[in-house]
């Protein structure tokens, strides 16, 4: 009887195991969920903040290519997205590849022969993040194809459908000129401006002018900020009665950033640093919580003079949106510590 009794609960423990591994797989395939931009849902935010995957985002956005790829990324490198790239290749669709040449040398031999990679080694870096899939759907935003960028850093990533943006950014990318380095379009109800860096020389001034519009509250995240004349925008609207608030990645605060850290913090800013080593790779701002600038560039004068940068403007935010971004905003924020609690070495 001894022996029966203990068969069952061996019997019972196993079955409850298995039953709670298909309970905890059925949860991750639904947290791992992507959705697509559509006709219907024109303009989504991907971050794993809010839990999105972002490799799966971009896999699932090749995978779905039937005609063309073009991919402008300042490095590559993630072995699945590559695997994704090769295997539209072999499908017949055309891809071409355009990344900067000191981050992403041996590019052309992890894609193969059948992607066309271009290389680039101008002035400044290739630091655009953007990806167009069969001139219909983009993404632009901060991330890389890069594993730690995909898996690790934060970025936050914006997915369009806008067949219109996506012949635009077919064309400019390849022909470059001051007067093809600004597209406006009514997306929906929402009004997106693109601006391609350095062509745009009013790039700068317009971020200045949106920074100048906020009245109630002011957030942004940002990897490398240096700019002085942004600096003192975003200390003006504190000034003016403003709630500022600012995300900064540590090591960048204790070097490259430090002079605006230290000058966020004199004017009464709160600046949050992520406690972890890992980058916060973030380059937007949300103003009022009604406009969003997001993109490649980060808040230096490299990214607006030298780089070639990618970035845009959507205004004004869905409901939808200022959900996701305000669900970003406080897990990073609770992610972080105060920067007058950080003892610099």
């Amino acid at each position: 009887m001894n022996f029966f009794n203990s068969y069952a609960r061996r019997a019972l423990f196993w079955i409850c195991s298995i039953l709670f591994g298909f309970l905890v797989l059925a949860c991750v395939q639904e947290s791992l969920v992507v959705d697509l931009p559509t006709e219907e849902r024109p303009i989504v935010f991907y971050s794993s903040e809010i839990r999105t995957d972002l490799r799966l985002t971009f896999q699932k956005a090749i995978e779905k290519a039937q005609k063309s790829i073009l991919l402008c990324t300042y490095t590559i490198g993630d072995v699945d997205i590559i695997r994704s790239l090769r295997h539209k290749a072999e499908q017949g669709v055309e891809i071409q590849v355009v990344s900067d040449r000191k981050a992403s040398g041996d590019a052309p031999k992890l894609l193969g022969e059948k992607i066309r990679c271009v290389l680039k080694s101008d002035q400044g870096l290739m630091h655009r993040k953007i990806l167009i899939i069969d001139n219909q759907l983009v993404f632009i935003g901060s991330a890389n194809l890069s594993t730690d960028s995909l898996r690790v850093q934060n970025n936050l990533v914006s997915g369009i459908y806008s067949p219109d943006l996506a012949h635009y950014l077919n064309d400019a990318l390849f022909r470059p000129t001051s007067s093809s380095s600004y597209f406006s379009q009514k997306i929906a109800t929402q009004q997106i401006e693109v601006f391609l860096l350095p062509q745009n020389t009013q790039a700068e001034d317009r971020v200045l002018e949106l920074l100048s519009t906020a009245k109630k509250t002011l957030r942004v995240a940002m990897f490398t900020w240096t700019n002085p004349k942004i600096t003192q925008a975003v200390c003006a609207a504190k000034a003016r009665g403003v709630d500022v608030e600012v995300l900064l990645d540590r090591q960048s605060s204790q070097k490259t950033s430090a002079k605006v850290a230290e000058a966020l913090k004199d004017h009464g800013i709160p600046v949050f640093l992520n406690r972890h080593s890992q980058l916060l790779h973030h380059k937007f701002a949300v103003i009022d919580d009604e406009t969003l600038i997001l993109g490649s560039a980060n808040w230096t004068r490299a990214a607006f003079e030298k780089n070639a940068e990618c970035f845009f403007v959507l205004s004004p935010l869905e409901e939808r949106q200022k959900t996701c971004l305000d669900k970003l905003w406080k897990t990073t924020r609770l992610e972080s510590v105060l920067y007058k609690n950080v003892h610099l070495p």
